[in-house]
């Protein structure tokens, strides 16, 4: 491992964790300013998430004494560690450690699935009634959109690929490589009419878009998918009991890791923010993923929160669906009897 793999393994946490706090600023500020409020305001500004956090950083936790303590303690740090781990095998601008691993693809989407546990299990040891609902709830809403987010991924990684003929019959080989995912966006280009496009996936496949889109925003735990932590039924959920820096370890986790999948949808359909300017990367991946988080404000604005089996019913009915159908377009899209009259693409 050369010097600069190994300094991107103490950087990139720091990045994703300071650029999250911003995001969660710019998302807390637009959900106010669409609801006619000020949201975050002086001398508080852009800096009072990286204050809250570190508030409860340097507060002692209180244990509810029916908590089964070693879990209790264990979960944030399970869920922290599978996040962080995570971001380490996702490209930011085209800069990773490990993205060129094989199977990260496999990785992340294993490591993607810890803080779900961790909720859960953090709602199983805390002793509290709200922290088990809020588990149970964790434990439905995972089912739901689990599959989906998935299918959408590897979707993508099978447009990644290419098409062996075997005994006169196609085969399509994916790459489970996340880096060779925002690669071939750079190298193929995509001809629509004539006029020549950037051969991203979003382009390609928009139906994979789509899901992986409305899926991330059960993962994030917003509106109108926020029924883990309803703060008006059941208080905080897994996490009413928790306090200080166990809950500061939570918050530093849940701003990794909107920055994480923010990152994730820009690599994988958006080459990764990479354009020709090197210099140039880094603020087009900071202005794309902004943007992300701008449509997921709105869509928090407008849409009430859903009822448990609602929310269910409707990850089922539409994500799963559209996944499917994202991922019989993956494979068709290579078949060589199968052409989209007005597109291309080249290379």
């Amino acid at each position: 491992m050369d010097w600069l793999s190994i300094s991107l393994l103490i950087i990139m946490p720091v990045i994703s964790f300071v650029l999250g706090c911003l995001f969660f600023y710019e998302w807390r500020k637009l959900y106010a300013r669409m609801q006619l409020r000020r949201g975050p305001y002086f001398p508080a500004r852009w800096y009072q998430v990286f204050a809250d956090v570190l508030k409860l950083l340097s507060k002692k936790p209180k244990v509810p004494e029916t908590a089964k303590k070693r879990i209790f303690y264990f979960s944030p740090f399970f869920a922290l560690a599978c996040t962080i781990i995570s971001m380490w095998f996702v490209p930011v601008a085209g800069f990773s450690p490990f993205s060129k691993f094989p199977f990260s693809l496999i990785i992340v989407s294993y490591l993607l699935f810890g803080p779900p546990l961790s909720y859960i299990l953090a709602g199983a040891s805390s002793g509290s009634p709200y922290g088990s609902v809020g588990g149970k709830r964790e434990a439905l809403l995972t089912l739901a959109y689990e599959v989906p987010f998935i299918l959408s991924l590897f979707s993508i990684a099978l447009l990644a690929g290419k098409v062996e003929i075997i005994n006169g019959i196609p085969v399509l080989h994916g790459t489970l490589c996340i880096e060779d995912i925002v690669k071939i966006q750079t190298i193929r280009k995509l001809k629509v009419f004539g006029i020549v496009l950037p051969a991203w996936f979003l382009l390609i496949n928009p139906f994979a878009a789509i899901a992986i889109f409305l899926t991330s925003i059960a993962k994030l735990h917003m509106k109108p998918f926020d029924i883990v932590e309803a703060e008006q039924e059941i208080v905080y959920g897994p996490l009413a009991e928790y306090s200080g820096w166990l809950l500061g370890l939570y918050k530093i986790e849940s701003y990794i890791k909107l920055f994480l999948v923010s990152a994730l949808i820009t690599d994988f359909f958006l080459a990764g923010g990479i354009i020709g300017s090197m210099w140039l990367a880094p603020l087009f991946f900071i202005v794309v993923n902004a943007v992300i988080v701008f449509l997921w404000s709105i869509i928090c604005v407008v849409m009430p929160r859903y009822r448990p089996k609602d929310a269910f019913k409707w990850l089922l009915k539409y994500p799963l669906l559209i996944s499917i159908i994202a991922l019989i377009w993956s494979y068709l899209i290579y078949l060589p009897w199968f052409e989209i009259p007005f597109a291309q693409i080249i290379g």
